[in-house]
């Protein structure tokens, strides 16, 4: 008994300093913060489309896991506490071009929640200091417009495996992501969701594996997601692009036919390699929530 309130009183002195950290005075300058800001509200932050879990094909352990994470804590708040509480990250994970985006994008809308979408370059490529800003200044935006879904792609390009040859920006990088996913993770009242996407979850370090507790694969689509995604797209009077396009009516272009298909079979070659895609599964079959089932 003595083990389990000492464990609690641990996590208690645990949250009292993240919001200390949290609200700590930052020694950059107010009228630079007042910009990263500014920068996360204008360029960050994007605008709501109309995209919902229905346009997507396939997927189904993607918008399970989103439902049960996101969707539904958000209407039944009230359930969804103590032990029930969802994991505040999600990795995505699986080959380029697959949807992972467009996914994330479909769930904030779902919830009605801001939605944040940057690429980790943009931190890597920021200047000494800026970077570190930058991120403090992505989660106190949130915050603020809760609920909200930080969707960041490229997550291993700022959070691989420390080692010794780890220069001092990007180790204080990687503390600083911590630390703002911390706050939200521990803060029970902040409604911040963070979604994360890569293609080589295994360069990841081990501390931001641990942190989104949720990872699923994204992989290709099987036949019957590839099938419902030519229905939806081939739809009658699509305009085939054809020579002198410019003075063509668009009652004389012609419709995509099967022919087409053939020819492009020809010329068109996979974009993933199959030793990328069995590094992909077998770090699902170790790491992912879903190792043995079928993901569409």
């Amino acid at each position: 008994m003595s083990q389990v309130h000492s464990k609690v009183e641990d996590m208690k002195r645990w949250k009292a300093y993240l919001k200390k950290i949290l609200r700590r005075s930052d020694p950059t300058p107010k009228g630079n913060l007042v910009r990263f800001e500014e920068q996360i509200t204008g360029e960050i932050m994007q605008a709501r489309d109309d995209t919902t879990f229905k346009d997507i094909g396939g997927m189904k352990q993607v918008k399970i896991a989103l439902t049960e994470m996101v969707i539904l804590p958000s209407v039944r708040s009230d359930i969804y506490t103590g032990l029930r509480t969802p994991p505040r990250g999600l990795l995505l994970f699986g080959p380029p071009g697959n949807g992972k985006t467009y996914i994330a994008r479909a769930v904030a809308n779902e919830v009605k929640a801001t939605f944040f979408s940057i690429s980790a370059t943009s931190f890597a490529s920021s200047r000494v200091g800026d970077a570190e800003n930058l991120l403090r200044a992505l989660f106190t935006v949130a915050r603020k417009k809760q609920p909200s879904l930080i969707f960041i792609d490229e997550i291993d390009s700022i959070l691989t495996k420390r080692c010794e040859n780890d220069q001092e920006y990007t180790r204080k990088l990687k503390t600083e992501f911590f630390v703002q996913f911390d706050g939200v993770a521990t803060d029970k009242s902040d409604r911040v969701t963070v979604i994360a996407a890569t293609n080589l979850p295994q360069e990841l370090d081990d501390a931001a594996v641990r942190r989104f507790e949720k990872r699923i694969y994204v992989g290709l689509p099987d036949l019957t997601t590839r099938q419902k995604l030519l229905e939806k797209h081939l739809q009658p009077n699509i305009p085939n692009p054809r020579s002198r396009i410019l003075d063509v009516p668009v009652e004389r272009i012609k419709p995509v036919k099967f022919e087409h298909f053939e020819k492009a079979k020809d010329v068109i070659k996979p974009s993933v390699k199959r030793e990328s895609l069995n590094a992909l599964e077998k770090w699902n079959a170790d790491f992912g929530s879903f190792p043995n089932k079928e993901l569409d």
